[in-house]
Order: structure tokens, then C-alpha cells, then sequence
């Protein structure tokens, strides 16, 4: 499995040509895909927000986006936030769930979070 960080969902969905090449092959290699619940909520927010526009309404977005590109979503487990409360990071919810989540499923992270990257906490693909 690996598991993708929401900025990385979105340019998968839309732009690809933003994705290293690195990323794409590691999307494309046949593995399980998933995402954190956590990464449509930071979808919805940002929509909302103003700073994300999207081709349809948010929960047609999202539906479309896992079942066009065989998405597994990540549920919260009380393992992944029990976790989450735990990483020496810094104090951003939503990375730190995403964190939380590729290590819960012992799963490389598409990122190029530098912050998330820094930490060193998950084997990270940018």
C-alpha cells in the first residue's frame, strides 16, 4: 500500500504534470492506494476556503476521485489518533493523521510536505 497526502490526491485528479516522476510510477505500480479520511475533509475545508476550486460539488468531487482511481480510504482508528497525539511534529491535525495513518499501515507517504518530509517519522515519496 501507499498512502497519499491530500495535495498530491488533487494534483493526481488534476494535474499530474505537478507530480515527480518518482510519485507517478510509485501510483502506478499495481500497489494499493490510499488515502486518509482525514485528506477529504482537508478537500472539503479548502473548497469552502476558497482556495481550491473543484469541477463539481465537493461530495461528487470526492465520490468520482476514489472510484475513477480505485482509492482505498483510510478510516480513523483509535490506533491512528492515539498516534497522532504521540508524533514529536509539528501541530498541523490533519498532517499529523495523515502521518499517523501511512504508519499505522506501514506505508510509504506521497508528499512534498517538507515539514512532513523533515520529521523522517514515515518512509516518504516526493
Amino acid at each position: 500500500m501507499i498512502v497519499v497526502d491530500t495535495h498530491i490526491w488533487i494534483w493526481w485528479v488534476h494535474d499530474r504534470t505537478k507530480l515527480s516522476k518518482r510519485a507517478i510510477s510509485s501510483l502506478e505500480a499495481g500497489s494499493r492506494v490510499g488515502v486518509p479520511a482525514i485528506c477529504m475533509w482537508e478537500i472539503a475545508m479548502l473548497v469552502t476556503k476558497k482556495r481550491l476550486v473543484l469541477d463539481s460539488p465537493v461530495e461528487t468531487w470526492l465520490d468520482e476521485a476514489i472510484a475513477v482511481n480505485g482509492i482505498e480510504v483510510l478510516p480513523l482508528t483509535p490506533r491512528i489518533v492515539s498516534t497522532a497525539t504521540q508524533l514529536a511534529m509539528h501541530p498541523d491535525p490533519a498532517d499529523r493523521l495523515i502521518v499517523a495513518t501511512a504508519l499505522a499501515h506501514d506505508a510509504p507517504l506521497v508528499t512534498v510536505d517538507s515539514a512532513i518530509r523533515k520529521t523522517k517519522l514515515v518512509r516518504c515519496i516526493a
